[in-house]
């Protein structure tokens, strides 16, 4: 278990910390965080606060919708839909994660808004009764028409 503690914020545990937002961002995402247990929140951080990465493309970020190609990265277990073009900076974040009494569990924070999962991920979720035809029909929705960038991630 990894623990870190900043600004009465105590990080147990990071699982993709592969998005380039930096620790003093993601601690004062954390401190806004409340109540207890799971959490997806969207924050923009203050201007003192260095820009974090945002490599998602599509209607999400104000783009036209994009076509991308399917590619492992590095350390995923699924392909994601991958586009030849930069990441960008950003002031919206997003971080998702559980927070308990002894500190926060971290599954992902970025740059950019929140995205949904990947596809694959969410239809073998789906053959393993782990949620319904219509998280999948939503994923595969969101995932037609964005990509995230393959320069940089």
């Amino acid at each position: 278990m990894n623990t870190e503690t900043s600004n009465d914020v105590t990080i147990k545990t990071i699982y993709h910390a592969d998005h380039s937002m930096d620790s003093r961002s993601l601690t004062w995402c954390l401190a806004q965080v409340q109540p207890m247990g799971f959490f997806l929140q969207t924050f923009t951080i203050p201007s003192d606060h260095k820009s974090a990465v945002n490599a998602l493309w599509g209607p999400a970020c104000g783009d036209e919708a994009v076509v991308g190609t399917l590619l492992r990265r590095e350390g995923r277990n699924y392909d994601d839909k991958m586009i030849d073009r930069p990441t960008r900076p950003s002031r919206l974040v997003t971080v998702i994660g559980v927070k308990e009494q002894d500190g926060f569990t971290v599954f992902t924070a970025h740059g950019g808004p929140a995205a949904e999962k990947n596809e694959q991920q969410v239809r073998q979720e789906f053959a393993d009764g782990k949620c319904t035809q219509e998280d999948v029909d939503r994923v595969t929705a969101f995932w037609k028409d964005h990509a995230l960038s393959s320069q940089g991630m």
